[in-house]
């Protein structure tokens, strides 16, 4: 049980080491953001939302009900998003950062255990799905920058006393 209780706390700081070192650097830069790749995000949210509250059980009723809440919060959300993507897809491009198969295939996995699918299941989703397909590899993208910028980060996370 420690040693659970010891890996899922190194886990949690390197989620944390991520995160804020992300932060910083996006804390440090200012630019206008296409309303192109807002709204693109927003839809991306809006899309996984209704689908998750659906696998919840909730009526198109109750979300038609509440769509106007749903779509501000997607979009301030989507703001967000696209900062980051935006700045992520900077620096990959500045430091030559490129996925391969094997990035690509976690993200599948990922999104597959996210969606409650089996990943053959998922990759069928996939076929097709252009739009699906880019997100998929912009994700990955994402992930392999955040680890980079980790990496090279200097983030040291503090012991709860």
């Amino acid at each position: 049980v420690a040693a659970d209780i010891e890996k899922e706390k190194t886990q949690y700081n390197e989620v944390l080491k991520r995160e804020k070192a992300v932060n910083q650097l996006m804390e440090k830069v200012e630019f206008a953001l296409p309303e192109s790749a807002v709204a693109e995000e927003r839809d991306a949210i809006l899309s996984e939302t209704m689908m998750r509250y659906m696998q919840q059980g909730v009526t198109k009723d109750v979300l038609e009900k509440n769509k106007d809440s749903l779509i501000e919060g997607a979009t301030k959300d989507a703001e967000i998003r696209a900062k980051m993507r935006i700045f992520l897809s900077r620096v990959a491009k500045a430091n030559k950062i490129e996925v391969n198969n094997e990035d690509i295939s976690r993200v599948v996995w990922q999104e597959a255990v996210r969606a409650g699918m089996k990943p053959d299941e998922f990759v069928k989703k996939l076929r097709g799905n252009q739009a699906l397909i880019n997100r998929i590899r912009g994700d990955a993208l994402m992930q392999k920058t955040i680890n980079f910028i980790a990496e090279k980060a200097e983030v040291k996370i503090k012991e709860a006393k």
